[in-house]
């Protein structure tokens, strides 16, 4: 009898589940034409429903005003929906009232992302005081120098991914449940002449790495806390040359920080508790290590190989 009433409970749960998703989706702002000319999407008119990838043009602004909510339809692992800006986008919160991007169906990759695109001398975009969740690809940025702050990123496959010289402002933002696999970046992805400035954010529970920096990328990691990741805090290779600065780095389920056929400096941080070594260099790397407090690990700074 009680397996039936099992049986019985989840049912409702699923109804309900798709009910409410259903009642948002008629609610909802339905948004399909590419943005040619300026926009603003408003809280009268929020929910906002994305049902196509959907593309600011070049010269176009969409400003997205306090507590709107942007959901994008889930389609197929294969064909993911993104906000592409070619444009500008001015997506400013406040602290209260978060702008939210999220999907209809929330997993885990559930739509792509929102992907800024060689729009580096365009009008500067913003993303701050924003929830983005269930993305593949939190924001991206691509040739593109938008200013990322006072964010939340969660569920997604990753939260940030700077590429092809982008060189994004990513300050005071909240990364926390990222990632699919140990393998795979979580938190934020630098590569391809990437030059980010990544400074006061808290990095935690993510999988993979915290931080990972690849590829001629030098980004400039400073004053975050990143902690409690399923992997490896910062993770440094293929000819990258990050300045890791001034950093708490801590309780990470592997290392503190790794370094492979790179030349990192790493001055000034505190690495302690992370269950493998405080920091590891190895084929190759030619780390700068200076003026660190590291103590505490799995193997401590004895576990350096040049």
């Amino acid at each position: 009898m009680s397996k039936v009433k099992n049986i019985f409970h989840i049912i409702i749960y699923v109804l309900i589940f798709y009910i409410i998703r259903i009642s948002t989706i008629i609610e909802a702002a339905v948004i399909t034409s590419p943005i040619k000319n300026d926009a603003k999407w408003s809280i009268k008119e929020s929910p906002y429903f994305i049902e196509n990838t959907l593309i600011i043009e070049k010269g176009a602004t969409l400003i997205i005003e306090p507590d709107v909510k942007v959901i994008f339809k889930k389609i197929s692992s294969e064909n993911k929906i993104n906000l592409i800006v070619y444009g500008a986008i001015n997506a400013v919160g406040q602290k209260n009232n978060n702008i939210v991007f999220t999907s209809d169906y929330p997993v885990s990759g559930a739509w792509g992302g929102i992907i800024f695109e060689n729009n580096d001398n365009q009008v500067k975009s913003e993303v701050s005081y924003c929830r983005i969740e269930y993305a593949a690809c939190g924001i991206g940025c691509f040739k593109s120098s938008p200013v990322i702050k006072n964010n939340i990123f969660s569920f997604n496959e990753v939260a940030i991914v700077c590429e092809n010289r982008a060189s994004p402002i990513i300050d005071n933002n909240f990364l926390t449940e990222n990632g699919v696999f140990r393998s795979i970046p979580g938190g934020i992805s630098c590569a391809l002449y990437s030059d980010p400035k990544i400074t006061n954010n808290i990095i935690e529970k993510n999988k993979g790495y915290g931080i990972c920096a690849s590829t001629y990328s030098r980004p400039i990691i400073s004053n975050n806390i990143i902690r409690q990741v399923w992997g490896r805090g910062i993770v440094v290779f293929s000819n990258a040359l990050p300045l890791i600065m001034n950093n708490e780095i801590y309780s990470n389920r592997s290392y503190g920080i790794v370094s492979f056929q790179s030349s990192p400096v790493i001055t000034g941080n505190n690495i302690y508790k992370n269950m493998n070594s405080g920091i590891i260099a190895l084929l190759g790397s030619s780390p700068s290590i200076n003026n660190n407090l590291i103590h505490e690990n799995g193997t401590g700074i004895n576990s350096i190989y040049p």
